[in-house]
């Protein structure tokens, strides 16, 4: 499987040491990133046979899949061109999939082109068993995301809920955190989301709780997420998730919902 990259940043570089670590059986090309300079150092550092590309048409040359990790502004402009090449993608900046005209008009085209569009879970956990709970009456979907007041942009002395309401409401307030929000939204529905944003000068990680109510009873997934070590705005789980979902395709036997 041949993976190339839009984007050369922190997720980038994590998704390339793990690869290379675990001996995953994908041979990475190229990359394409809006900065020249940051491309250019990702191929020193990972080798001088990927190829660095100049514009998205370069780019979708030699790959199969495409793994997008620059920006949402980055979907919006060459999510669907990707898939009218006939290749198959994975999105990290779920966000830009809260516009619902370009993610049916993603539906579409990965239909036509007979690809798909990979969502990794990110920074949250317990995205399976959503899955298979939304399947029957499910009646809520509760968000709650702790961040320290420098992650926030708050000066507060004691724990604090800062918002709680519609997801879309908080996305707008909150847009660092819209990712793990979006990712939620799209397997709930909107609608069954609540965004709960807690400040807590107490906490140095990223912590997001979920907790699912419906007919099949309740469950509660908690999540403490280390910043990845470069770029402490990143979790670094949501980098491996990347992997995880290329190794997905890639093994024989899959695991999970």
């Amino acid at each position: 499987m041949r993976v190339g990259f839009i984007g050369a940043g922190n997720i980038t570089n994590i998704v390339m040491d793990v690869i290379e670590k675990e001996g995953l059986g994908c041979e990475i090309t190229s990359v394409f990133d809006a900065d020249p300079a940051r491309a250019q150092e990702f191929r020193g550092r990972f080798g001088g046979s990927i190829r660095v590309c100049d514009d998205i048409d370069s780019l979708l040359d030699d790959v199969d899949i495409i793994v997008e990790a620059a920006s949402i502004l980055a979907v919006k402009e060459y999510g669907v061109r990707v898939l009218e090449a006939k290749k198959e993608l994975v999105v990290m900046s779920v966000g830009a999939l809260c516009d619902e005209l370009l993610l049916d008009e993603m539906r579409l085209s990965a239909k036509k082109n007979n690809v798909r569009v990979y969502i990794p879970s990110g920074g949250v956990g317990g995205v399976d068993g959503l899955k298979a709970a939304c399947l029957n009456g499910l009646d809520s979907v509760l968000l709650i995301t702790t961040k320290s007041p420098e992650s926030l942009g708050s000066v507060v002395k004691e724990k604090k809920v800062l918002f709680e309401g519609p997801v879309f409401e908080g996305i707008k307030k909150f847009p660092r955190n819209v990712n793990v929000a979006a990712t939620l939204g799209l397997v709930a529905g909107f609608d069954k989301l609540i965004l709960r944003v807690v400040v807590d000068p107490d906490v140095r990680d990223n912590m997001h709780e979920i907790v699912v109510c419906g007919d099949f009873g309740e469950m509660r997934v908690k999540n403490i997420n280390r910043p990845s070590p470069n770029n402490p705005q990143t979790s670094y789980i949501a980098a491996l998730s990347v992997v995880a979902v290329l190794k997905r395709i890639l093994d024989d036997v899959e695991f999970g919902t």
